[in-house]
């Protein structure tokens, strides 16, 4: 072994100990600061009638907070696509969607979650299901991609297959996983 590739081996080791240490930290602000302006997991929910419904943490209801958990999507297969197509390597691949994937928890418990105010939702399913509920098919598309091939499809066929997961599969679990949630985890109640 000559000595370009053993400095080579250990300047990506330095590349993946700092995109580690970055994720972390981007995950404990991310936390620290969405711990301090959102109620607590333990909280009850908040009771019946209290006009909040069905809205964001800051108000918005409707197409509020489906408008940006659609701009989330749109801008999350958009930097997947360009991830898989300039990353040589799988694990840096891997490690840039997950600080997009953790750099994303507070833009979605705050403007995505419309769960909050909701009286049959306990703040548990704020916390961790929407998170879940939002990036279990964007992670295992992914996780797909980076598994099959080294250079990705042509666009045309990378934008018919996102709009299927986007119009079918995202929607198809975010219905099971909310049912999942709800009755099995105890998440909700009637």
């Amino acid at each position: 072994m000559d000595d370009n590739s053993q400095h080579g081996r250990f300047q990506f080791r330095l590349i993946d100990l700092f995109a580690l240490l970055l994720i972390v930290s981007i995950l404990a602000a991310s936390i620290k600061f969405s711990l301090r302006y959102s109620p607590p997991m333990s909280e009850m929910p908040p009771s019946l009638g209290e006009g909040h419904e069905g809205q964001n943490w800051i108000g918005q209801g409707g197409w509020g907070f489906a408008g940006y958990t659609f701009l989330l999507l749109g801008a999350t297969y958009g930097l997947k696509r360009i991830i898989l197509a300039r990353c040589k390597r799988r694990l840096a691949a891997a490690e840039l969607f997950a600080i997009i994937v953790v750099s994303s928890l507070p833009y979605l418990w705050f403007l995505c979650e419309a769960d909050w105010f909701n009286p049959f939702f306990y703040r548990v399913t704020c916390w961790v299901g929407g998170p879940i509920m939002f990036w279990f098919v964007p992670v295992v598309s992914f996780l797909v991609d980076l598994r099959t091939c080294r250079k990705p499809k042509a666009l045309t066929r990378y934008l018919i297959r996102s709009a299927v997961e986007v119009v079918i599969a995202f929607p198809l679990w975010a219905y099971l996983w909310t049912m999942f949630s709800f009755w099995i985890l105890g998440w909700g109640w009637i």
